[in-house]
């Protein structure tokens, strides 16, 4: 009875804001992507997202088990220009049934349909008091410390946070070996090299 009362509230409180910014529902563009599954869900231009959250994404027209299902998704990237934002997300089919069956239904890809979206959720980290950060992902996980990497040279150019050195530890699964360690450094002088 609890899950019920707390799904309609957040359903209702997801329809009652899409209402209010009058920019109708989110629609979901899917298509396959190498062997990942791409979605660009397109928001109105309130809203605003932040490294590190994630969305959850309801999509009854991918199956009646589907009506029953939130799939959290991390967001990769998004536009920050005028009009209409596009959130893009990638995973991979098998990450769960519903990634499974979008994937594997065609007639879905290609076509941009309604949606239901419930977020953002979870917390931004706040990196800007330190000076060497260290990123260690593996495989897609990458995708999630996009935003953060994106945000991180921005504020450096704009000389609001302290990050001098950004290093990334990336291992991909699928190729049996780690890739080396890659080192990013900010530029916080115009005069370096």
């Amino acid at each position: 009875a609890l899950w019920i009362v707390l799904s309609a509230v957040a359903v209702s409180h997801a329809v009652f804001v899409q209402q209010r910014w009058s920019a109708g529902r989110p629609a979901v563009s899917i298509r396959p992507f190498h062997e990942l599954l791409r979605m660009d869900i397109t928001v109105s231009p309130h809203w605003h997202i932040r490294p590190g959250q994630y969305v959850y994404l309801w999509l009854p027209h991918a199956g009646f088990r589907s009506c029953f299902q939130l799939q959290p998704f991390y967001v990769a990237y998004w536009d920050d220009a005028p009009g209409p934002r596009i959130l893009y997300v990638l995973t991979r089919p098998r990450a769960s049934s519903l990634s499974t069956r979008l994937y594997l239904r065609e007639w879905l890809h290609q076509r941009r349909q309604p949606a239901l979206l419930l977020g953002p959720y979870g917390r931004s980290i706040d990196f800007s008091p330190f000076g060497t950060i260290v990123f260690i992902v593996e495989d897609i996980g990458m995708l999630r410390v996009l935003p953060y990497i994106r945000m991180l040279v921005q504020a450096s150019e704009q000389r609001r946070v302290m990050v001098r050195k950004l290093q990334i530890v990336w291992q991909m699964q699928d190729f049996g070996m780690a890739v080396s360690p890659c080192t990013v450094r900010i530029r916080t002088d115009p005069n370096e090299s």
